[in-house]
């Protein structure tokens, strides 16, 4: 619905699971993460335009099997890890997606949660959340 490249394909749209101005919606290291894709599919990493054409031709499957969600450990909150989310490229996406909201604007748009929208990620970041709760005496 942000992308100038849709303007008047859509008529309605719906919205499950966050939107395009959550912290996580936009990759903002996509040349990192096409990397450890790359190097996981056998592509060579050194020059992007060889890297880009590999994983284009890569199966699938494996594309989306490589990348592996790290669970323990992590140096920041995991709805940072998600490798593969849109990216600001100037073209299909030209800015942030909060400045996109005009593009928007001729759209019927619903937006909804999921009961426990969200909870897997809460869960790895914060473990407490899972405990049983205790009862006051």
């Amino acid at each position: 619905t942000l992308s100038p490249k849709n303007k008047g394909l859509f008529k309605r749209a719906i919205s499950q699971s966050g939107v395009g101005v959550c912290s996580w919606a936009i990759q903002r290291d996509p040349l990192f993460w096409a990397k450890k894709l790359g190097e996981k599919l056998g592509c060579s990493t050194d020059n992007t335009t060889v890297l880009a054409n590999c994983l284009r031709v890569s199966d699938p499957k494996a594309l989306t099997l490589a990348y592996h969600l790290q669970l323990t450990n992590l140096p920041t909150a995991l709805v940072h890890t998600l490798a593969i989310t849109p990216v600001v490229d100037g073209d299909f996406l030209p800015d942030m997606p909060e400045n996109l909201f005009a593009n928007a604007a001729d759209i019927d748009y619903l937006v909804g949660v999921n009961d426990m929208d969200g909870h897997f990620f809460a869960g790895v970041d914060l473990p407490a959340i899972n405990a049983p709760l205790r009862k006051i005496t």
